[in-house]
């Protein structure tokens, strides 16, 4: 199968994955296995189950294509060709997932020539599966899904997340970024 064939059908492709994941990894507390970048920067075994069940698929579909996990990649360097590309983040928001936070998904994007063209992102304690394609807009389930018609800051909803700086700059510049744009300074 080429890449421009999955790309047309990228929910039936990576659903049989991520309902794996589900059912083998995020049904189980899992425990802090590692820190990477910072104390709460965390890797957990559910981490790295998830992120070679999603592998594994994709070799078996794509034998030739490259695979860049956030796991196994780490702070490596790895070199993002023109080459078919799938990137995997098996659950972003691992800090929230570890305390049990119905914040965490797992994202698993495709590219063709640095050119991101597929992206999917299944949320397993809502069983929610999004995905958006180049030129065709997002989907969820079998519905379109659509950006907010809301135009100004205030009537919106802001959520911030101040990732996984704990010292005294980078509270700050968390701080002063949520603050400008409460205050509409940016």
């Amino acid at each position: 199968m080429d890449m421009k064939t999955s790309l047309s059908t990228p929910a039936i492709i990576i659903i049989p994955a991520l309902l794996l994941h589900k059912m083998e990894a995020w049904s189980q507390r899992s425990e802090v296995k590692a820190t990477k970048s910072g104390l709460t920067d965390l890797m957990t075994e559910t981490d790295q189950r998830c992120e070679e069940l999603v592998m594994d698929l994709l070799r078996q579909k794509f034998p030739q294509h490259q695979i860049i996990g956030e796991e196994t990649s780490g702070f490596d360097k790895y070199e993002l060709t023109d080459e078919p590309t799938w990137t995997i983040d098996p659950i972003d928001g691992t800090t929230k997932f570890v305390h049990r936070l119905a914040l965490s998904c797992v994202i698993i994007a495709s590219m063709v020539k640095k050119e991101v063209l597929v992206v999917v992102v299944y949320d397993p304690l809502a069983d929610e599966v999004f995905w958006a394609h180049k030129d065709n807009g997002g989907r969820t389930s079998c519905a379109p899904i659509y950006v907010s018609a809301t135009d100004t800051i205030p009537q919106g909803v802001i959520s911030m997340d101040p990732g996984h700086g704990r010292d005294y700059v980078a509270v700050q510049r968390y701080c002063a970024a949520q603050s400008a744009i409460l205050l509409h300074e940016c």
